[in-house]
């Protein structure tokens, strides 16, 4: 048995088809940043500044965590060295009067005030602490959005050990639910727009599927792409599924009784 007269078939899905891909880039502000870097999220972080809705990711929120506390470190280094001298001459001094016989033999200590350049730096380390308040709140707030909690969990902080689940939430890696604290209208909500087919290059051709290039033979039984029936005469038909080959089969014949 043999089969001929097929007409090729289609492809399923066109070679040339968009495939949707990540976007390039960073996202806009009222989306979460996956895989932030250092001044990325430094700029975000002011950006955003009393930004509570939406989400923060991992890295946007660690990345601003770890710069606010660098520089908070630096800014308190010369406050600092001056309260460790003025706690070590006051320990010494307890440790002489409890040593002593006659307490008051022993001098008060002598406490210097604060140089110039220490009260400089304690008056900038007050105004950043002030500055990253509402931001440092506002980040963390989004950081538990991101991982599918609301942002009312932060007022544990208030509690004791409160601190301690907060720090965990904001270990927790993203969960999709986090996307109901995105404010209305976000675009996280909307999704990419993939056509299933790409845009025909140029207009349909009779027996031409649409949206593939032209055939570069016409299929068999069917005109040509780009023509048309002629007036008056109906659209060709296509051939049958398959056409048999070789002499039709025969019959069985019943078997012929003996002769005498």
């Amino acid at each position: 048995m043999a089969y001929s007269n097929l007409p090729p078939a289609a492809p399923a899905v066109p070679p040339s088809a968009p495939t949707p891909q990540a976007s390039a880039g960073e996202p806009p502000l009222d989306q979460p940043y996956y895989g932030c870097s250092l001044p990325v999220a430094i700029k975000r972080f002011f950006a955003k500044y009393a930004v509570f809705s939406g989400r923060a990711s991992r890295s946007e929120y660690w990345w601003a965590y770890l710069f606010t506390t660098v520089v908070s470190w630096i800014l308190s280094i010369p406050a600092a060295v001056w309260l460790s001298q003025v706690f070590s001459k006051v320990i010494q001094w307890m440790i002489d009067s409890f040593e002593a016989s006659n307490k008051s033999s022993v001098p008060e200590p002598e406490i210097s005030a604060p140089g110039a350049l220490t009260i400089v730096f304690i008056a900038l380390a007050a105004i950043w602490g002030l500055a990253i308040l509402v931001p440092q709140l506002a980040i963390t707030w989004r950081r538990l959005h991101d991982g599918g909690f609301s942002g009312l969990w932060y007022l544990l902080v208030l509690v004791g050990p409160g601190s301690i689940v907060i720090f965990i939430f904001t270990l927790l890696p993203s969960k999709p639910e986090g996307v109901r604290f995105d404010a209305p209208g976000s675009g996280a909500h909307i999704l990419p727009e993939v056509p299933a087919y790409p845009p025909p290059t140029q207009p349909y051709a009779y027996g031409q599927p649409a949206g593939y290039p032209p055939a570069p033979y016409p299929a068999a039984g069917y005109p040509a792409p780009g023509s048309a029936p002629a007036p008056g005469q109906p659209p060709a038909q296509p051939p049958a599924p398959y056409a048999w080959q070789g002499e039709p089969p025969q019959a069985p014949q019943a078997p012929q009784p003996p002769q005498a």
